[in-house]
């Protein structure tokens, strides 16, 4: 056996190597392959010969001996003794040095690992040798004196250390090997190192040294199981038929074990996503593995971390034993710092197109992707996946629906669940949460209506912003017709659309428009209280979006909304992207309309919009109106109909018959006075104790007067 000659006199002592204890036999064998390479080609007469190793051999040895010993001092005698002690001992010792085993356990943990990916005895030395050179930092140190070198140098590298033959080592990380494909070990393209060009997956150094790895431990690890979930198929009744399909499709590709079978979840975060996702695995009775939740640290895993999990969740269950979910999809497209500044950074950060096109046609396991929105992702990429499903929040219907269930043994009336459903746009999973939070709060453990709404009440505002409940829970008691002045008869307007029914083939549009607070929306809103119908209420500002295609969109989401709840569809200060495309400066300003125009044509069902710009309007749109209804600022009639309802509670003091001769005149004198400043007045009022004078009242309504530019003519119409 070779051994070394007598050292100098400060190495008499033999150093003792402190790298990785499991993994030092492999570290002693491949330093000392790797010095002998070096020796071979760079101490010839020619040292260009061997051009991948072109460092000095003392300063890889002093590095190897420090490592192991820090009391060696780096002298210049050293190093020149160093180097012509190890020239001797290769001259002395021609015959290659073969890899050390590693110690155990990460010798054992090694061939669990080999034996669950269906390694074969290459596979298993390269990883073995990717295994040293992430974990060991002694021995990365010796790889790194290597310098840059091309892909091809790098293949030389790995042979020469493994002492397997080029060829096969180049088959093994080619990326259609199982080290690359199962996503153990990473391939980058521009890297100039060893360790950045191959790079070893996070956490699996410390699965090695585990002293009882099992294929649940290591499973479990990177792919952990998703979570169960309490809700039912009925809880996606309004998604009835698209669940239908998505359960037929991972049902036919688990029991088949079809290839290539990718669907995509998108829509809002709490939409019941992820909930579905568990559900249909539960009904299948097949495990779902989620994709890299946390790294080893228990921190995020990062999205390329992810997406090798995925690649060896692909390898472990393309057997049928299991369904993979990978969450946030949308991480994997997101651009480079560079390309946010004009730079010519990459459109896809994690991986290339061609390739992430290819595992979604050949990947072995069923997969569902989750993504909250696909904006900006490549429509390529879309279109590789089998079903998509777009989710929305529920409708008033089915959130009352799943309410109920939830609450069968609550003390909660029906008329509260529709109050509840109406007034809160919440998912089946976040109301299934709120009951059980709300059953917390009271003394019974059974929720009610008011423990449903302290939970329900901060979370919705926090999703959907102020608008969550101030537009679906109508109160018709503030609301009077006849308060309200219009160029057309308000109530038969109302009394007939009240029992219009779809049916004809032919839908029912409105456009109200007038000066801002003459009673436009809360008339649209009467409508669908009339009607018995829920409202779908949308502003243009909630429509508009900064991603181009966004605003079409969402403007085709609310039609589609509507429709399957049969409900009433306000669009409220439509004039934010409804303007005439003759004006437009932008592609998408005339998209939009398009996009509006095309859907109003299909809708079947009632809509209304409200504008206080109506010369704004693009007037193809107007034409496609059925009524267009003309809001003014009230008369005389109106103001006092108006004062009656909303200020008349207000008073401190009842009206004397001069007084009410003083309200009339000053009603009559004041111009420009809407519904919406009456509104006004009685909510300032109100916050500041509740009780006005008459004198005050209308000192108030002044005051809303003043603000506004009165119209030139008379209030009413010519």
């Amino acid at each position: 056996m070779a051994t070394f000659p007598p050292r100098p006199k400060s190495l008499r002592k033999r150093p003792r190597i402190r790298a990785n204890p499991l993994l030092a036999g492999h570290f002693r064998a491949l330093g000392r392959e790797y010095a002998q390479n070096w020796t071979l080609g760079v101490g010839a007469d020619s040292p260009q010969t061997f051009a991948v190793f072109g460092n000095q051999l003392a300063s890889l040895v002093l590095d190897f001996a420090r490592q192991a010993d820090p009391r060696i001092p780096l002298s210049c005698t050293s190093e020149v003794r160093i180097q012509r002690a190890c020239r001797k001992f290769f001259r002395d010792n021609p015959e290659p040095v073969c890899p050390g085993e590693p110690e155990e356990p990460a010798r054992s943990n090694l061939g669990l690992i080999g034996d669950l990916l269906g390694l074969d005895a290459v596979e298993r030395s390269v990883l073995q040798f990717m295994a040293t050179l992430a974990e060991d930092s002694g021995f990365n140190k010796f790889v790194a004196h290597a310098g840059e070198f091309a892909m091809a140098q790098a293949h030389t590298l790995v042979a020469m250390c493994t002492q397997q033959p080029e060829s096969d080592v180049r088959r093994v990380l080619s990326p259609s090997g199982r080290l690359i494909s199962s996503g153990l070990v990473s391939l980058q393209e521009r890297a100039c190192s060893l360790d950045d060009r191959f790079s070893f997956k996070q956490g699996m150094g410390d699965l090695l040294t585990l002293p009882a790895l099992t294929a649940d431990v290591f499973t479990r690890h990177f792919l952990p199981e998703a979570k169960t979930t309490d809700l039912t198929v009925a809880d996606f009744a309004h998604m009835q038929a698209e669940v239908s399909t998505l359960r037929s499709i991972l049902a036919a590709a688990v029991r088949r074990r079809q290839r290539g079978v990718n669907v995509l979840l998108v829509g809002p975060t709490g939409t019941g996503k992820s909930a579905l996702a568990s559900l249909i695995a539960q009904e299948l009775g097949v495990r779902l593995h989620t994709a890299g939740i946390a790294d080893s640290d228990g921190d995020a895993a990062s999205p390329r971390e992810r997406l090798s999990s995925l690649l060896l969740g692909q390898r472990l269950f393309g057997g049928g034993d299991g369904i993979l979910l990978f969450d946030e999809f949308e991480d994997l497209f997101q651009r480079s710092f560079a390309s946010m500044f004009g730079g010519a950074g990459a459109s896809t950060a994690v991986m290339s197109k061609l390739w992430f096109n290819l595992l979604l046609e050949d990947n072995p396991a069923p997969t569902v992707w989750i993504s909250n929105s696909v904006q900006g992702v490549d429509p390529a990429f879309l279109r590789r996946f089998a079903f998509v499903v777009e989710f929305r929040v529920a409708g008033p219907t089915e959130r009352a629906r799943v309410l109920s269930r939830h609450l069968a043994d609550a003390e909660v009336t029906a008329e509260d669940v529709a109050l509840l459903a109406r007034r809160y746009e919440s998912s089946p999973a976040q109301i299934a949460t709120a009951v059980m939070a709300a059953g917390l709060i009271t003394e019974s453990g059974r929720p009610d209506r008011e423990a449903l709404e302290r939970v329900l009440g901060p979370l919705n505002k926090l999703v959907h912003g102020e608008k969550s409940t101030s537009r679906e829970d109508f109160d018709p008691a503030p609301f009077r017709l006849d308060g309200v002045r219009a160029k057309a008869d308000l109530p038969a307007i109302a009394e007939r659309l009240s029992t219009w029914k779809e049916g004809n083939g032919v839908g029912v549009s409105l456009c109200l428009y007038g000066p801002p607070g003459t009673g436009k929306t809360e008339f649209a809103r009467f409508l669908a209280y009339r009607a018995g119908r829920p409202l779908v209420y949308r502003r243009g500002s909630d429509l508009l979006s900064m991603w181009v295609g966004g605003t079409e969109k969402a403007i085709a989401a609310a039609f589609r909304e509507a429709q399957s709840e049969g409900a009433v569809l306000v669009f409220d200060e439509v004039d934010t992207f409804l303007r005439n495309r003759e004006n437009a400066r932008a592609s998408w300003e005339v998209t939009q309309v398009n996009e509006f125009l095309q859907q109003l044509e299909a809708f079947r069902g009632m809509v209304v919009c409200t504008t206080n710009l109506l010369h704004e309007l693009d007037p193809a749109a107007l034409r496609r109106f059925v009524f267009k209804v003309e809001f003014a600022y009230a008369g005389p009639v109106e103001a006092r109909v108006l004062f009656d309802t909303l200020l008349s509670g207000c008073l401190s003091a009842s009206l004397s018959a001069a007084d009410e001769g003083h309200l009339t005149r000053e009603l009559t004198r004041m111009r420009s006075l809407a519904p919406g400043d009456f509104a006004a007045v009685s909510r300032r009022v109100r916050a500041m104790g509740g009780r006005a004078s008459l004198g005050e009242l209308l000192a108030e309504l002044a005051d809303e007067v003043s603000v506004k530019r009165a119209p030139k003519g008379a209030a009413g119409f010519a």
